[in-house]
């Protein structure tokens, strides 16, 4: 089933306000929540009885999805502070996250700043990412808009974004094939955070085709005499020993940390001949 870009955005300014939502595995519908304390609060609990009653009847068909917990939420305040531009900002922000009250102390600071809008959109995408990330296993996913530079990653990146961090960080330097390779593998080296989760496609001695779960462990040695423009992960299949070499293209479903995610989207982003030079 896959969700539209629409649906990821109401999920997210659902869980953003405390509630939660349940989504239907096979035909998408999201029935969003006020958790039990809150609907006794609200005197709405035999409303809300009524709901999960239609839920639990068929329970393993709906999947939950709950608000972030405060830690995902404060690494989303880091990150907005980390790329304000404002110099004294910035600051007021730093300081307001590594004081007491960080939450509430730094909403005072973005609703008394000119960055307030900017605030909303970057921790709206950052919830969407999430969200994504979170409910991956149990739904794909489309962009609602498609248009060039607006298509949006299962990580939450906009082709637009994927494409700049490909020309100004990867491969900005690079005179020729070998160097882009080697722009790749310094930006694997600083991004990909080992051990991390994925799928690959495998085959069996009789050709058929399988595919099976694997820990992803560390960039390969063969990176150092590169036979091939892809970047060698080293990887064991799960309750396996057995270690094997694998181009960063062949991994599926990557469960890891965000800058993880985002890399492997962003070398599948250059692979796929989508990457645009500005």
């Amino acid at each position: 089933m896959k969700l539209s870009q629409k649906q990821i955005n109401s999920i997210a300014q659902t869980l953003d306000m405390g509630m939660v939502c349940y989504i239907h595995k096979e035909t998408g519908e999201v029935k969003e929540m006020q958790t039990e304390e809150w609907a006794e609060m609200g005197g709405v609990e035999e409303e809300w009885r009524e709901e999960m009653e239609v839920i639990e009847k068929e329970i393993d068909k709906w999947a939950l999805i709950e608000p972030m917990m405060s830690g995902d939420g404060y690494r989303i305040m880091e990150d907005f502070a980390d790329q304000v531009r404002n110099r004294r900002l910035q600051k007021s922000l730093i300081q307001a996250l590594n004081g007491r009250r960080p939450f509430a102390n730094f909403k005072n600071v973005i609703d008394y700043s000119d960055s307030r809008d900017d605030w909303f959109k970057f921790k709206q995408k950052k919830y969407e990412a999430w969200v994504r990330r979170e409910i991956r296993g149990d739904f794909e996913f489309e962009a609602e808009n498609t248009d060039e530079g607006t298509a949006v990653s299962e990580t939450g990146l906009t082709e637009a974004k994927m494409n700049e961090i490909i020309m100004m960080e990867i491969v900005v330097d690079a005179k020729d094939d070998d160097e882009v390779i080697m722009g790749w593998f310094h930006y694997m080296a600083d991004e990909l955070e080992f051990p991390f989760e994925a799928e690959m496609e495998s085959k069996n001695r009789r050709g058929e085709k399988s595919v099976i779960q694997v820990d992803v462990l560390d960039l390969s040695d063969r990176n150092q005499n590169p036979t091939s423009p892809e970047v060698i992960l080293e990887v064991s299949e799960k309750g396996s020993e057995r270690l094997m070499d694998v181009g960063v293209s062949k991994l599926q479903n990557v469960k890891g940390s965000e800058s993880t995610e985002n890399a492997v989207a962003i070398w599948k982003h250059w692979k796929s001949g989508k990457f645009r030079y500005s």
